[in-house]
Parts: C-alpha cells; sequence; structure tokens
C-alpha cells in the first residue's frame, strides 16, 4: 500500500495513493506551515510528539512517517513575529515545501 496526502488550503489526512518506494525510508519532504495549520495538522494526525528543537531556533516540528518509507517534517514558527529561518521562509513564500530529500534524514 503507497500513500499520498491531500491537500485542501491545509494538509487534511492522508490515504491510499500513487506514490511509494520499497525497502527503507527513503523520501524525506519538509513542509513549513503558519501555526493554525501546524495545529490542524498535528490534531488530524493524533497529536504526534513534538520534535525537540533548541529554543534558539524558533520552531516547532513533527514528523509523521508512513509505511511506504516516506515522511513529513511538519514545521512551523514559535514566534511568528520573530527572524528565525521558518518565520522567515513563511513571510516570504507562504506555505510550502522548502525542504526534500531522498535517502536522506532531515
Amino acid at each position: 500500500m503507497v500513500w499520498r496526502c491531500r491537500t485542501g488550503g491545509f494538509l487534511l489526512a492522508c490515504e491510499p495513493g500513487i506514490l511509494g518506494f520499497a525497502g527503507r525510508r527513503l523520501v524525506t519532504v519538509g513542509l513549513a506551515v503558519f501555526p493554525g495549520t501546524f495545529a490542524q495538522i498535528r490534531e488530524a494526525n493524533g497529536n504526534p510528539r513534538l520534535a525537540d528543537v533548541p529554543p534558539d531556533q524558533d520552531a516547532k516540528e513533527f514528523e509523521l512517517h508512513f509505511p511506504t518509507e516516506i515522511s513529513l517534517d511538519i514545521l512551523t514558527t514559535a514566534d511568528p513575529t520573530a527572524e528565525g529561518a521558518i518565520a522567515r521562509y513563511l513571510k516570504r513564500f507562504g506555505e510550502g515545501m522548502p525542504a526534500s530529500g531522498i535517502g536522506a534524514r532531515m
């Protein structure tokens, strides 16, 4: 079974889809989202544990792992008025995919 994620202004849930890889975790995609979207995605996925992010990074993060060796790193700013990397990305580009990796952990 493979998975893909649906969006509708924000990520809602993941369901069987068309992309996937066999073997080990091959694809990690980072998604930068606004704090409200972050809360909605996290709640929709059972409130996964937040990653330990150093306070000077001004970020909140959690990971979603799928049986097809695809992972999503969901990131947001801890303080929308700050100048951390995620806050700057969101101000400049809005929600999006600032990072992805094939065969790598992010």
